[in-house]
């Protein structure tokens, strides 16, 4: 039998005709919320009407709010709320196991509760417990507990602790803790805090030990903190025999509405600091304090409203590459400023702030730069559309240590109208814009310039297809019908512009505008089949090839680079000038390639060209990629190979290696050697790495990672120059479907 029973009291209400007409039932109305608050449900319930008690049997669910207790079997009284179960008893807070036991005493009203022999679930954590007593509602406290992420009935490791109080979503606080391994007392402690928010980047503790060139022998601690619910954090402690000691703290917090941040802190009495500002820092090394402030913050106001802050204070230029060199690589000169958006459908609004706040920055200043957008939508009439951006800019370009810095005040506006006509398959867009740009001073003086920019253009494009019925699968590539998809599409834009763009500081891409007469031609083809990926069948881009042509009418002098070298060349011949290609091929689901290249036809030279060879199967890995950039006026170029492979040869073990070279800066620049090894709870990972960079020559690592599963970047290591290589980002199926577009 299943019966469906509420069981709280209801209070006493004057008796009604209707109430004399109800079923002798413990309460008024089986439909009221306010009165049905615990609901029970079960094979078979009988209630004891002297006892105001429940007794369920079978398949038993006792709910209230978003606590859930099964069970197979469970006394409920009616009026305290007080539930006994037993039986393979489970509490869930809303869809997730919480804690489960033989036995249990609950009470909903004052959410505590007794689980003798219990064990509590705080995933990935699992604790046991002889005796489990919640003492109100989120706080938990364990007596003779263990502690680990094993879900071996007998697990690898385990932390053992005389007592345990567990704060849901917050933390662990044990006392007289004891780490076993494999059933052996490893380590002592008195007190642990273990965090429970956030747990891939709040970790309860990290150990790093070894010996480099660059270091010395160095030992590198963290501990893993927590305040409240939505304050957490870590502590640094390091020591380095060259370097010296240092040490940080790192906050997270997350006030939901309010704003969620990061802050960073570190300071370091380095004994080999460089010597920024001479000819070569690294022949002068001296004994001063070095360290980091950095603030990250976002509040997000509404669905289309935020604020984002970044602050980045470091003692000098190389203080990142030698001591975070992960955050070194991913941006070499940390900005800050202070931005506020608010975007609709209809128009946008920003306002920046970005300031220099370390002196050896090249950066360009907005204080501030204010934005107004109104998107393109339409005007008026239906098929006629407009869009205009209007902004205040404050902009002073200064130029790392130097006292030189370039300074201007500038208002712009601009509009542009559009208005798409289709006729059959074909769409042509003819388009007109004009810009208005005033200057509080040109390059030269500090006479003011006003620039006004009219241009427009046409915007034609089609596409034709055709579907095959062509099923094969030879060679291996799988074919399950065929279309191909050509898109072709040709581009006339003309600018002219009252002032020269040489005439002007230039700051961003509006002050780089100038005469210009461009055509350019381009087509899309795609070679489209159906394949099942991921269990499902998808559509598959077999081949991706899109090519692009720009010829130039007449220009007024033609830039001779990119940002960094704006002066025209005074060329003024029509000619082909850019040649792009970009084609993607996925023959099979284990193969992806991809290759991409702006060719100068003026110049008769590659000005960027990217290869790149993913092959994956069940047991092989391999990457290979190419990565060219021209020489520029002011900066050097490169031509930069890399190589990427792991093999797993079981289940348990698998090797990797790492190579990086670029014939353009004496060859090999940085190998790696790596083996990995399955150990249920634990990834070891260990090998040998040699890097070349403007620190050290050669500087070799030996390193090895012992990490739990549950959480990566936990565990012990030693070695800290192995290398961070990122994939090539190419959709397996259609670029953007499951992987973003380089």
């Amino acid at each position: 039998m299943l019966a469906l029973y509420p069981v709280s009291a209801p209070a006493q209400e004057k008796e009604s005709p209707r109430s004399r007409k109800t079923l002798d039932l413990p309460i008024a109305d089986i439909f009221s919320r306010n009165t049905a608050k615990v609901e029970t449900v079960a094979d078979a319930i009988e209630y004891i009407k002297g006892a105001k008690k429940a007794v369920a049997k079978g398949n038993v669910v006792v709910r209230n709010e978003d606590i859930r207790l099964t069970a197979d079997y469970a006394e409920v009284e009616t009026e305290t709320k007080k539930v006994y179960a037993k039986g393979h008893v489970i509490i869930f807070r809303g869809t997730i196991p919480v804690a489960k036991a033989d036995e249990v005493h609950y009470d909903f009203t004052t959410h505590s509760g007794s689980f003798p022999d219990g064990r509590i679930i705080s995933f990935p954590w699992f604790i046991a417990a002889e005796d489990i007593q919640q003492v109100r509602k989120g706080v938990k406290i364990a007596k003779n507990a263990t502690i680990t992420t094993c879900n071996f009935e007998k697990p690898h490791f385990d932390i053992r602790a005389r007592k345990v109080t567990i704060y849901d979503k917050n933390k662990m606080i044990a006392t007289n803790i004891r780490l076993y391994v494999l059933d052996k007392p490893f380590f002592w402690w008195p007190y642990l805090v273990i965090p429970l928010q956030n747990t891939d980047r709040n970790l309860p503790f990290g150990l790093g030990a070894g010996y480099t060139s660059r270091y010395g022998a160095y030992i590198e601690t963290t501990k893993g903190i927590s305040f409240t619910k939505n304050i957490w954090g870590k502590l640094h402690a390091d020591w380095r025999s060259k370097r010296g000691v240092g040490g940080g703290v790192d906050i997270d917090y997350d006030f939901a509405a309010r704003g969620r941040g990061l802050i960073k802190t570190y300071l370091t009495q380095d004994k080999r600091a460089p010597s920024p500002g001479t000819d070569n820092p690294f022949d002068h090394l001296e004994r001063r304090a070095r360290g980091r402030v950095t603030w990250l913050h976002r509040t997000d106001l509404d669905s289309q409203t935020n604020v984002i802050l970044r602050y980045n204070r470091l003692a000098d230029e190389f203080f990142l590459q030698d001591f975070f060199r992960k955050e070194s690589r991913a941006e070499i000169e940390p900005q800050s400023f202070v931005t506020f958006t608010k975007n609709s459908e209809r128009h946008g609004f920003l306002t920046h702030v970005e300031k220099r706040m370390n002196r050896f920055e090249s950066s360009v200043q907005k204080l501030p730069l204010i934005q107004f957008d109104w998107k393109n939508q339409p005007f008026f009439n239906p098929g006629f559309f407009y869009e205009s951006q209007f902004s205040f800019a404050n902009f002073s370009k200064v130029f790392g240590r130097s006292s030189n810095h370039e300074d201007v005040v500038r208002f712009d506006q601009a509009n542009e109208w559009s208005a798409p006509l289709t006729w059959k398959h074909i769409t042509a867009t003819p388009f007109f814009n004009w810009r208005n740009t005033l200057y509080s001073r040109d390059r030269e003086s500090s006479d003011g310039q006003y620039r006004l920019a009219v241009g427009g253009g046409l915007d034609v494009r089609t596409h034709f297809y055709k579907t095959f019925p062509a099923s094969s699968d030879r060679l291996g590539i799988e074919i399950n019908q065929l279309r191909h998809l050509i898109e072709p599409y040709v581009q006339y834009r003309t600018v002219t512009s009252t002032v020269s763009d040489e005439t002007i500081h230039q700051f961003d891409p509006v002050d780089r505008i100038d005469d210009a007469n461009i055509v350019t031609f381009g087509i899309e083809n795609r070679l489209q089949t159906k394949r099942v990926v991921g269990g499902r069948m998808q559509r598959v881009d077999v081949v991706s090839l899109n090519t692009f042509l720009s010829y130039e009418l007449h220009p007024d002098g033609r830039p001779l680079g990119t940002f960094f070298a704006p002066f025209e060349d005074g060329r003024t011949a029509s000619n082909f000038t850019i040649l792009g290609e970009e084609i993607i091929l996925r023959p099979y689901q284990w193969l992806l390639l991809e290759s991409r290249f702006d060719y100068d036809m003026e110049r008769d030279q590659f000005r960027i060209a990217n290869q790149d060879i993913k092959l994956r199967t069940r047991r092989f890995s391999v990457i290979f990629g190419n990565r060219f950039i021209r020489d520029f006026p002011s900066i050097a170029g490169s031509n930069q190979f890399v190589f990427d492979g792991r093999w797993t040869i079981n289940p348990l073990w698998s090797l990797g290696g790492y190579i990086r070279w670029d014939p353009k800066k004496d060859g090999l620049q940085e190998w790696q050697i790596s083996a990995t090894r399955d150990l249920h709870d634990f990834i070891l990972d260990f090998g040998y790495n040699v890097r070349d960079s403007s620190i050290d020559s050669a500087n070799k690592t030996l390193f090895f990672d012992f990490r739990l599963k549950a959480f990566p970047n936990l565990g012990l290591h030693g070695g800290g120059n192995r290398s961070s290589f990122s994939e090539p980002r190419i959709g397996e199926t259609v670029a953007g479907s499951n992987s973003s577009p380089a």
